[in-house]
């Protein structure tokens, strides 16, 4: 009987020990199956910061087989101007809890890649590691040197404008009475004859009697309309006489709807305006010679 019950006893115990391991195993293949899916690295490293894990990534990226990588100071992996900054936010995390930090990862061939990792420190089994993510800021990089470029190339263009100007004018909450100027080339000076061209109520000053209501109107009605077209004429105080300039204005809308920015440029269309009146004053004198008797 007690032979039996000590049966049993072992069976029950072996039992379990199947289900632990299956329940072991499973785990370890759902963290496997996450690591995976990872969009960057996944990354753990013991106190000396030498790798115990990782996901597929560092090795398809990095070029470093698992036997290379097992057991690794992962500060090899970088290149010796960022290894102190690898090394205090190492240091940080184990003191803290968690870390992050921007640096360079470097390939086998030496190509070196700017990435951000982000991680926690964790005990298993009373060791402690850290483990986290990094992601590659290599498109990031390449957009932040874009638009450094193309906000180079708009200061550029805004600095060194005569007879043209470009402007950005914000809204709150869409309403065209809370306006702004955010930025406005200062060649807008001398094509409205305006001082102080951050304050937007200044460019309708000098607008013609004529043609100021119109302008007005049209800048009232961006939140309903996607672009404004209008020619108007303003004071030159230099020559004392009307100038005729053009404005082309395009709205953009926030997620709301409502009005955000409207992006525009102002030029000048003096010298086409007078030329198009020339024009027409030879076709009406042709059109009276013509219709005089014979």
């Amino acid at each position: 009987m007690r032979v039996e019950e000590e049966t049993r006893a072992l069976e029950r115990a072996q039992e379990e020990l199947r289900v632990a391991r299956e329940n072991l195993l499973a785990e370890r293949k759902l963290l496997d199956a996450t690591m995976a899916c990872l969009p960057g690295f996944f990354f753990m490293v013991d106190e000396e910061g030498r790798y115990q894990r990782w996901n597929k990534n560092v090795e398809n990226t990095l070029g470093y087989s698992p036997e290379e990588l097992q057991g690794r100071d992962a500060r090899d992996l970088v290149p010796s101007e960022d290894r102190e900054k690898i090394r205090k936010a190492t240091e940080r995390g184990f003191r803290t809890g968690s870390f992050e930090v921007e640096y360079r990862n470097m390939r086998k061939d030496g190509a070196k890649i700017p990435y951000y990792a982000q991680g926690i420190a964790t005990e298993i089994n009373g060791q402690r590691y850290l483990i986290g993510i990094e992601l590659d800021l290599t498109k990031l990089k390449d957009t932040e040197r874009a638009l450094r470029e193309s906000e180079d190339h708009l200061r550029s263009l805004m600095e060194t404008a005569t007879n043209f100007a470009v402007y950005r004018i914000a809204f709150e909450n869409g309403d065209p009475e809370k306006a702004s100027v955010v930025f406005v080339s200062p060649s807008i000076e001398e094509i409205l004859g305006v001082t102080e061209p951050k304050n937007l109520n200044n460019w309708f000053e000098n607008i013609h009697p004529e043609d100021r209501r119109r302008i007005i109107k049209a800048h009232f009605s961006l939140p309903r309309k996607t672009r404004a077209d209008e020619a108007m004429r303003v004071f030159d105080s230099n020559s004392s006489t009307w100038r005729w300039v053009q404005f082309l204005s395009t709205s953009v809308m926030d997620e709301n709807g409502l009005l955000k920015y409207s992006n525009g440029i102002i030029f000048d269309i003096n010298i086409r305006m007078e030329l198009t009146e020339k024009l027409k004053r030879k076709r009406n004198f042709r059109k009276r010679q013509t219709s005089l008797p014979k």
